[in-house]
């Protein structure tokens, strides 16, 4: 399998790339090629270009869960592929209503567009909270048990009738990729909680090590405690391969770098993992 970063908050030294506030990987397996998320909008095709990706010869778009950074350009890579069906793999809760409140301020992080506009457009959603087996070896997780209380951001909320609520973000999920070098996990922001994603993934493989872990931690909100809990954690379960990404957060990558040095890359728009 080859992962091609498309979307990030950052990006390589290479012509052509721009970076935005959002997060988007093209996995190619030997026979298909899937999108997981699609960035906010900005840069999702721009980029694909500058990879030499075709979106157009697209299998399925998987969204990792409904904010916009991560959903927000599917209407554009939709109106690329000229109407034609698209496959697209989500929880059931993506097009909640989800808030932002900051300061007292509120600001809505949805979609951004509607199921039908999306339908309109030739996208074909499968919706579901258990694990999909997209082909063998690529495992869309379902809806990930929370075991561990890890770390929540408080700001997010979502409608629950005529209340704002704290957002559980029930729809997050993530991709398992099994390969012969060992299994793989891409997020895309990690809201689960990152020691409930790999536990998660341990069961359903029935892996014992994790060879690479990929994308958006959203560690950002962990103190040094969890964040030596976590260390430990890819420590124990061997981690070969560590692409950070997207809303990691600065002192979390710093401690990373500083127990897990070897392993770690800037998971970084125009960066390629050949798996």
């Amino acid at each position: 399998m080859q992962l091609t970063i498309l979307c990030d908050n950052s990006v390589l030294p290479r012509p052509g790339l721009m970076g935005e506030h959002g997060f988007a990987c093209h996995i190619a397996t030997r026979d298909k090629h899937y999108l997981f998320d699609t960035g906010n909008g900005l840069g999702l095709l721009n980029n694909a270009r500058a990879c030499g990706i075709d979106l157009t010869r697209l299998d399925a778009v998987l969204l990792s869960h409904g904010h916009w950074d991560h959903c927000g350009g599917l209407l554009k890579l939709l109106k690329l592929r000229e109407g034609r069906p698209t496959p697209v793999y989500a929880h059931p809760g993506i097009f909640e209503e989800k808030v932002s409140r900051e300061q007292g301020r509120e600001r809505a992080i949805g979609p951004g567009f509607s199921q039908a506009a999306a339908q309109e457009l030739g996208a074909e959603f499968h919706f579901s909270t258990n694990p999909v087996e997209l082909e063998a070896g690529l495992v869309f997780s379902g809806e990930i048990p929370r075991q561990a209380s890890d770390a929540k951001d408080t700001r997010l909320y979502h409608r629950l009738g005529e209340q704002l609520v704290s957002d559980p973000l029930r729809d997050d999920q993530s991709l398992y990729l099994q390969t012969p070098v060992g299994l793989t996990i891409l997020c895309g922001c990690a809201h689960a909680g990152l020691r409930n994603i790999l536990a998660h993934a341990l069961a359903l493989s029935g892996a014992s090590s994790i060879h690479g872990l990929i994308g958006g931690l959203h560690l950002m909100f962990a103190d040094s405690d969890e964040q030596t809990r976590i260390i430990q954690d890819l420590n124990r379960y061997k981690i070969q391969l560590l692409g950070v990404s997207h809303c990691t957060g600065l002192a979390a990558v710093a401690q990373l770098l500083n127990h897990l040095s070897p392993h770690l890359v800037q998971a970084a728009v125009g960066s390629h993992f050949q798996i």
